[in-house]
């Protein structure tokens, strides 16, 4: 199911996608899968936020976070999924011209780094985090 969100999401399948989005919700929701219910709100984020619908998308968004946050695994996949939505929820507020929300979540993504043990990963993600923190600045201090 998730791969065909993906799919949709990458042929710019709106409609598709959110019927694909909605029944992996479901399905994921049935199986209490935390991963696959949190990337079925992104993917319906996603949609809204392409569609300018940017405080639907910030729902989705705090729907997914929350999602991801129950999950106790400490795995690198939930890691990484809840990295992503703040990268997604930073990204809707640049789009809302809200860059100073946009550093919040920043922010907090950069603090998760501190999980990663390893050097080279931990620079890598790190790298990305400050690259997108300094473009938010940017529309800031314009």
């Amino acid at each position: 199911m998730e791969r065909k969100c993906r799919y949709f999401y990458s042929k710019n399948q709106i409609d598709r996608l959110v019927i694909a989005s909605e029944q992996l919700q479901k399905v994921s929701g049935d199986y209490s899968n935390e991963y696959y219910e949190a990337m079925a709100d992104v993917y319906l984020a996603e949609t809204y936020s392409v569609n300018k619908l940017y405080n639907k998308a910030i729902l989705h968004l705090n729907n997914a976070y929350n999602t991801l946050l129950k999950d106790k695994s400490e795995s690198k996949k939930i890691f990484y999924a809840k990295a992503n939505v703040l990268s997604s929820f930073a990204n809707v507020y640049m789009d809302k011209n809200e860059p100073e929300n946009a550093v919040r979540k920043l922010r907090e993504e950069i603090r998760s780094g501190s999980e990663i043990k390893n050097k080279n990963k931990f620079a890598s993600f790190q790298y990305l985090n400050y690259a997108n923190i300094s473009n938010a600045y940017t529309q800031i201090f314009q």
